[in-house]
């Protein structure tokens, strides 16, 4: 049975030969594995975006690889370049005009007069950062002025797939399904996170007070997102995708109520969801933040497997006793206190603790409930994937 055949099994509720193991990395997690400069993955040619992941796929042999999937598109990438100065500044450079940015020690970083214009298709998931006169706009922060729907139709006309296409947007996934071993279960991650997607773009304390001031401007917004987002889907699934981990932020009883949620958040996910399923693609759900009381709910979807983060104390256990042995759930091990930072026979005793309280049934996946950090050793992955695997 190779990786693909075990992940699958596992999330139609099949017998698998062992319990699988899912990898979450970082960006900075997948450059310092792969030596593959961070400046070099976010802004420039993505045969660096896509090597750099390969490469960490050789070096784990995991089950199944949650992909940084979207990426730059063509055109900017061949207007910008990157300067590394002797003293060790980096800039980002626009060709056309010639102006240079200053980037962070990290690269992700870009400090600038003013919030630049977003491309199209957009990018929404955080890994730039810009900083303007000393304040802090991350990507999915920066905020648009929406005031009425001919805003929406103006600053973000739907686009469909074979645009998406042309423009090379998704080409990272493309590349890597090409030179991927196909034994690999390989799932896109960063779609459909619509709730996240238009907040975002309005600011979240602009997106909260829109929620009460004007809820229909709001869903006239979330359904834009979520039909372009399924634009997206069609990309991933003709690029060869097995899946997509797709999920939200914001949305945990930590943020929005009940009553929020299942009017703003859950309708739009539930309609991409089939979506997804519709044109064959598998789909594992990801939350962020207190989602305990919205696991009920979240049944309602037709997801194949579900997994939640690390923090407040969220228990393995406790997530299956909600949910019912129906559905596939994947593995929440503290990313930092555990793998990175713990003893490692507190990673054995965890893995194979996490195994016998949600996965005695065989629907599970072994992972972390948050990305894998830069800095943990390489050896404490290869203990965590032999452990699931040998246990």
């Amino acid at each position: 049975m190779n990786s693909r055949e075990r992940i699958i099994s596992v999330m139609e509720g099949k017998e698998t030969d062992v319990v699988p193991v899912e990898l979450f990395f970082s960006t900075e997690a997948i450059c310092g594995v792969s030596g593959i400069p961070p400046y070099k993955f976010l802004y420039q040619d993505v045969n660096y975006r896509t090597r750099a992941q390969l490469a960490c796929v050789e070096r784990f042999k995991p089950d199944s690889f949650i992909l940084w999937a979207k990426g730059r598109t063509s055109n900017w990438i061949k207007n910008h370049d990157v300067e590394i100065k002797n003293n060790g500044e980096a800039y980002l450079i626009e060709k056309e005009s010639g102006k240079k940015y200053k980037l962070g020690s990290n690269y992700h970083a870009q400090y600038r007069d003013s919030i630049p214009p977003r491309e199209k298709p957009f990018i929404m998931h955080g890994e730039i950062e810009v900083i303007v006169n000393g304040q802090q706009f991350m990507t999915m922060d920066d905020k648009y002025p929406i005031s009425s729907k001919e805003d929406i139709d103006r600053l973000f006309p739907l686009e469909q797939a074979a645009s998406v296409k042309q423009r090379g947007f998704w080409d990272t996934l493309k590349l890597f399904k090409k030179q991927c071993d196909p034994g690999l279960y390989v799932e896109a991650g960063g779609v459909g996170s619509v709730f996240r997607l238009a907040v975002g773009i309005l600011g979240l304390n602009s997106g909260f007070i829109m929620i009460n001031e004007n809820p229909e401007l709001l869903k006239y917004l979330l359904n834009r997102m979520m039909e372009q987002e399924m634009e997206y889907l069609k990309v991933v699934k003709d690029y060869g995708a097995d899946g997509i981990h797709t999920g939200e932020i914001w949305t945990g009883s930590d943020m929005i109520s009940p009553q929020v949620y299942d009017e703003f958040s859950f309708p739009y996910q539930k309609e991409l969801v089939a979506e997804a399923k519709h044109l064959g693609l598998m789909v594992k759900y990801y939350l962020t933040g207190n989602v305990v009381p919205r696991l009920e709910k979240l049944l309602e979807m037709d997801i194949d497997a579900l997994h939640v983060e690390e923090t407040f104390n969220i228990d393995i256990a406790d997530v299956r006793k909600r949910v019912g042995n129906d559905i596939a759930l994947v593995g929440n091990l503290d990313a930092i206190n555990l793998l990175e930072k713990g003893l490692k026979e507190d990673i054995i005793k965890k893995v194979k603790h996490q195994i016998d309280v949600a996965g005695k049934d065989g629907r599970f996946i072994t992972s972390t409930g948050s990305c894998v950090t830069m800095h943990t050793d390489p050896e404490r992955i290869d203990l965590l994937i032999n452990t699931s695997h040998g246990y």
